[in-house]
């Protein structure tokens, strides 16, 4: 018969899901508050060093020692590159260090793991001063043209990320850079 009929008693629970799928499952959370995660494995000692990593990098961030933020949050990632909460994190780390592209790339995978309107207007936001400097920077140049069709770009990324339904973010305030940068 065919391997994949249907599951029988005495199978393994998770048969025909791939072990390491089964393990991973549930683990990405879209919360600021990283104190009830429902879905995570308390036992997992990789899963807690994660955790401590993580909330580790984000009070070196708030000290505003960005490099070291950078450091434990790799190491977060580096136990668990599932989890959407810490690629925010690191977009948010890299944003403070003006990293920019490495940041819009953080932002991406934090929403490719999970979609949440706070991860999309931080995106935005972060795009927002990404064209609003690129606008700037073209102005002390003889010929910021290029600088100025980066900041048009990056400023209609911006507008694209911001989400539908519960956005923070005043969509006008978009627009007018749209405006100045034109």
């Amino acid at each position: 018969g065919d391997l994949m009929d249907e599951w029988h008693i005495g199978d393994p629970v998770d048969w025909g899901d791939g072990w390491m799928d089964a393990q991973n499952w549930g683990h990405g959370y879209d919360d600021e508050d990283d104190d009830d995660i429902e879905d995570d494995d308390y036992t997992n000692p990789r899963l807690i060093k994660r955790d401590e990593y993580s909330k580790k990098a984000w009070d070196l961030y708030m000290d505003f020692k960005e490099s070291e933020a950078l450091e434990y949050i790799d190491m977060a990632l580096d136990l668990d590159n599932g989890n959407s909460n810490n690629w925010n994190k690191k977009a948010i780390i890299l944003e403070a260090m003006k990293r920019y592209r490495q940041s819009e790339e953080c932002y991406d995978r934090s929403l490719d793991l999970s979609f949440s309107p706070l991860v999309c207007d931080n995106k935005a936001r972060m795009l927002y001063d990404w064209a609003s400097n690129l606008l700037e920077e073209s102005k002390k140049l003889p010929d910021g043209t290029d600088m100025l069709k980066d900041a048009k770009d990056t400023c209609i990324r911006a507008i694209h990320a911001l989400p539908h339904v519960n956005s923070e973010e005043d969509p006008q305030k978009y627009k007018h850079l749209m405006e100045s940068i034109d």
